[in-house]
């Protein structure tokens, strides 16, 4: 994942079914991305998405429209 990233694009968008471990994966990037000194943005589509992801990966996490009219 990290070479997706890497890659030089300012932003990723990861996609999938429930339970495939979404939630996971941003969590360990984020982790992994604190150690590399890199700035990371956890954003969902709705309110209710944010607020699992918020729950789960333990750090602050909004909306996409939040994020745009910020």
């Amino acid at each position: 994942m990290w070479s997706a990233v890497d890659g030089g694009a300012p932003a990723s968008v990861l996609t999938g079914p429930a339970g495939s471990g979404k939630t996971t994966l941003l969590r360990t990037l984020a982790e992994d991305a604190e150690t590399r000194k890199r700035r990371v943005v956890m954003l969902a589509p709705t309110g209710k998405a944010a607020s699992v992801l918020r729950a789960k990966s333990g750090r602050p996490a909004g909306t996409i429209h939040g994020a745009l009219y910020r």
